[in-house]
């Protein structure tokens, strides 16, 4: 009997290392689309005798590459590393202080943000050169102790290339970043789990040896969520095939 097929599933990446090596399957969220697509050309031999001028005498179908695209709609750290072609690295701030004896020296520039180089920032205390003025928050200067940023106010206490002395306290902040650029290519074994609720039968796909790229911008200021748009190739390893479609009885 014919059956036809309307599916939904869950997709999950198991991305290779910088050495090619796999790091284990990762879901990657909700997904509305994941196509594959087995590539053919024909190749055709066009006649050019009384009876045959301009018609096909003999033809073949060349194999061409089987492509893979999908449409991931949560971008979360690890995915916006494949948007970027980059990797997701621990970039963590353990908690310190820079006391007075030691103090962090900065140059101001009037109505400018100056990058502290610190953040999570409490207990600041701004003075001059010689430690002999302390200027005052909101008067002197305007203080963003969370992304550890200082702007001396015009109109304050504080000259254009003053230079400042910073002591503070900065407490532990927990974060990674995505470093950007950081791969020519994304590469991995992908698998999607599903169900035809056509049948309610079960079905999996299974691509070995993937080679991806993404085909959609990453819009931080966009004002509706964004689908993140990739496109790529099924390679053929190891004697196996570019994937495979398991269909349960």
């Amino acid at each position: 009997m014919s059956e036809s097929f309307y599916g939904y599933g869950n997709i999950l990446f198991d991305r290779r290392d910088s050495s090619g090596n796999l790091t284990g399957l990762r879901a990657v969220g909700s997904c509305s689309k994941m196509e594959l697509q087995s590539n053919s050309e024909i190749i055709e031999q066009q006649g050019r005798g009384l009876e045959t001028l301009g018609k096909t005498i003999a033809s073949v179908i060349k194999p061409g590459n089987d492509t893979f695209a999908a449409s991931l709609d949560q971008v979360d750290k690890e995915n916006m590393a494949i948007a970027f072609l980059g990797q997701v690295v621990a970039d963590n701030q353990s908690s310190g202080s820079v006391d007075a004896g030691s103090p962090l020296a900065l140059v101001a520039h009037l109505g400018r943000q100056i990058e502290i180089g610190y953040e999570s920032l409490s207990t600041v205390v701004v003075k001059d050169e010689t430690d002999t003025t302390t200027h005052v928050l909101g008067t002197d200067y305007n203080l963003n102790a969370e992304l550890g940023l200082l702007e001396p106010l015009v109109g304050g206490g504080i000259a254009e290339d003053d230079v400042l002395h910073l002591s503070f306290d900065y407490a532990e902040v927990n974060r990674d970043k995505n470093e950007a650029g950081s791969n020519t290519l994304i590469e991995g074994r992908l698998v999607l789990f599903g169900i035809n609720l056509a049948t309610n039968k079960r079905v999996k796909v299974e691509i070995d040896d993937l080679q991806i790229k993404p085909s959609s911008v990453i819009d931080f200021l966009a004002d509706e969520f964004l689908p993140l748009e990739l496109e790529g190739t099924c390679r053929v390893s190891g004697g196996n095939p570019p994937f495979v479609v398991y269909a349960y009885n």
